[in-house]
């Protein structure tokens, strides 16, 4: 997600997008909160939040943005 300046809330239901490798939010002027639920990104290898003005909260479910066990053996 990126350069969505009206964007205010992300809020990610559980198990949401496990398999999903890189999230990157950036350039969201008017993003104040992020919200994943449990094992949402679960597998991630990268995750970058960048240039959040307004970004005063991120709720992280269990397991959320876990990591891949298996990422520096495949790089």
């Amino acid at each position: 997600m990126c350069g969505l300046e009206k964007l205010r809330e992300v809020v990610v239901g559980d198990h949401t997008a496990e398999e999903f490798f890189d999230l990157e939010v950036r350039d969201c002027p008017k993003l104040q909160r992020v919200v994943l639920g449990n094992a949402s990104f679960k597998r991630q290898h990268t995750t970058r939040f960048e240039n959040l003005l307004s970004l005063a909260e991120i709720v992280l479910g269990d397991e959320a943005l876990q990591g891949d066990d298996d990422a520096d053996r495949r790089s």
